[in-house]
């Protein structure tokens, strides 16, 4: 499960001090797991899941109203 949210982390280009302040997780945990060095409570990494999800739809959003400013209301 990390290795997705990680994946899908870097390929919606959101960097990872972002996602673990909006998850409330220390960034020192996030890199400690990256690295293999320790492994992450299954809330830990749904929280990180869930924040992952609302940061990636906050920026699709973004991006719809950019590509079609009509929409806007």
């Amino acid at each position: 499960m990390f290795s997705d949210i990680e994946a899908r982390r870097a390929a919606a280009g959101i960097d990872q001090k972002t996602l673990c302040e909006r998850a409330g997780v220390h960034e020192t945990t996030y890199t400690a797991r990256k690295s293999g060095r320790r492994t992450l409570s299954e809330r830990t990494i749904k929280k990180l899941d869930n924040a992952l999800a609302e940061l990636i739809s906050e920026k699709r959003a973004v991006l719809e109203e950019i590509q079609d400013p009509e929409t806007r209301q």
